[in-house]
């Protein structure tokens, strides 16, 4: 991303350690308010090498702030439909 897109106060600034320590302060405070197990995801992704590597570092990042997350691969010829039905958690797309 741009640095002025990362540098906008309504968004994530650059520093990515305070930015994952702000996120697991409010996954702590949740799991204090009745939520035991860390929060469940799916991140759905075309079935492509470069998507596929998106989506799986995607996952690694999204542990470290408590949300497990699950990857659903589908085919290319089911992409774009399901993109169109909104039939998904989390879609990374470039």
């Amino acid at each position: 991303m741009p640095p002025e897109v990362l540098a906008d106060p309504a968004r994530l600034g650059p520093d990515v350690e305070k930015n994952r320590a702000e996120a697991r302060k409010i996954m702590r405070e949740a799991r204090t308010m009745g939520r035991i197990s860390p929060l469940q995801s799916k991140v759905s992704t075309r079935n492509f090498p470069s998507w596929r590597d998106f989506a799986v570092i995607m996952i690694s990042h999204l542990k470290e702030i408590h949300i497990d997350a699950e990857l659903d691969l589908v085919d290319t010829a089911l992409w774009y439909p399901k993109m169109a039905r909104k039939d998904y958690t989390v879609a990374p797309s470039r």
